[in-house]
């Protein structure tokens, strides 16, 4: 394990997007959060995607992207919020990645998706 690669996993609106910026600003790291890097590779919203081809379809998308992700050497990685169900893209963040879990209360979360 890369004890230098960190990955933050959680439900939508834990905020591991904005922790993972402020966590690498202050280390010095790379940042990538996988839901842009899949919005990047799809070229439309993660929620048109899923509204015209189905949650499946994005899994696939978010699951090769958890494969392939070329990552430097010192980064935090934010995932989607539905990284965990992707049995491989999760054994390898496992095996090349310190994995960190973020959680939170529903009212914060509630509060986050709906300004989101």
């Amino acid at each position: 394990m890369n004890k230098n690669k960190i990955t933050l996993i959680g439900m939508a609106g834990v905020g591991k997007s904005s922790i993972g910026k402020k966590l690498a600003s202050e280390l010095n790291y790379s940042f990538i959060d996988t839901d842009t890097v899949i919005h990047a590779k799809i070229n439309q919203s993660l929620y048109e995607f899923i509204s015209e081809k189905g949650s499946n379809a994005f899994l696939k998308i978010e699951n090769n992207t958890l494969l392939t992700l070329d990552t430097p050497p010192k980064v935090i990685i934010a995932t989607g919020g539905s990284a965990v169900y992707n049995k491989e893209g999760m054994e390898h963040l496992q095996k090349s990645t310190h994995i960190i879990y973020l959680e939170d209360n529903f009212e914060n979360i509630q509060k986050r998706i709906k300004n989101s």
